[in-house]
């Protein structure tokens, strides 16, 4: 009788550790990097979107460009760069408490509006964000 009494304290002490280290780390901030390679327009140009997200747990905290991301559609008239950075921190900022796995089981982007003019440009956010919360 006694060694089923220690076996069972043995067990729950251990599940005890398991469960407060799996709760400490989904406490813990993670940053993951994600990209997204697209060929377009009439110069076939290439445009390499470069992010880091940094997720807790199953939310997204932030998305931040990389410095070297060259995501912005240069071939667009119908407004400047300047103006689309403005339009950037928009869509970054979409993502900031969404939950990673409603992004991952959805079929298509539901986090923000595309933005017209830049739909391109700002799809290609969030294909990097995917691919960073998938991994790849």
């Amino acid at each position: 009788m006694k060694s089923t009494k220690k076996i069972a304290l043995t067990s729950l002490a251990a599940v005890s550790v398991f469960s407060a280290l799996a709760l400490a780390s989904c406490g813990k901030e993670e940053v993951l990097h994600g990209e997204y390679e697209e060929t377009f327009g009439k110069a076939q140009t290439v445009y390499v979107t470069k992010v880091d997200v940094t997720v807790k747990g199953d939310k997204i905290v932030s998305v931040v460009m990389s410095a070297d991301s060259d995501h912005y559609t240069k071939e667009s008239s119908k407004w400047p760069e300047t103006s689309w950075t403005d339009y950037e921190a928009e869509v970054l900022k979409a993502f900031e408490g969404k939950s990673v796995s409603a992004i991952l089981a959805a079929e298509e982007n539901a986090v923000f509006e595309p933005i017209s003019g830049a739909t391109v440009t700002s799809n290609r956010i969030y294909q990097a964000v995917v691919n960073a919360l998938k991994g790849e």
